[in-house]
């Protein structure tokens, strides 16, 4: 006996469901490689930019390298940008002010955070490089 085919939505619903779906995928393709620099540094700003609250990477498989922007206009303000930084054609803007947007969107933000939050990020790049030099060096602490 095969599996039970089920819709995932209402029938009446099923074209935007399908467009969502086709938006994801193409937004997975232009996810970077997890071994690119690019990658490293981008993780690096958005973990030392003060953002929390206003946009995040992912960073799983899935989502790798999407922006979550919980609120685009604050968030192009915190950038020093208009929202046109949020044009790209993948960039989904919902009604409520939130979006994704694709590996290049972040990129863009990541870098012009670096350079709006460089002694933050220079900081914290430096306090983990120490750490990563003294665990090399006498072996990472773990008490207990």
């Amino acid at each position: 006996m095969g599996a039970a085919l089920a819709l995932h939505v209402p029938w009446e619903r099923a074209d935007r469901w399908l467009a969502e779906e086709r938006r994801w995928r193409d937004l997975a393709a232009a996810m970077p490689s997890c071994d690119v620099p690019e990658s490293r540094a981008v993780d690096a700003v958005f973990e030392s930019c003060p953002w929390d609250q206003l946009a995040s990477v992912g960073y799983s498989r899935h989502d790798d390298g999407v922006l979550y922007v919980h609120d685009v206009r604050a968030f192009a303000d915190a950038l020093g940008e208009s929202t046109e930084l949020f044009s790209d054609p993948l960039t989904a803007v919902h009604a409520d002010g939130s979006a994704q947007a694709p590996w290049p969107v972040t990129l863009a933000c990541a870098r012009k955070g670096a350079v709006l939050h460089a002694e933050c990020v220079m900081a914290d790049v430096e306090r983990a490089e120490r750490k990563a030099r003294r665990e090399a060096i006498y072996d990472a602490f773990t008490p207990g």
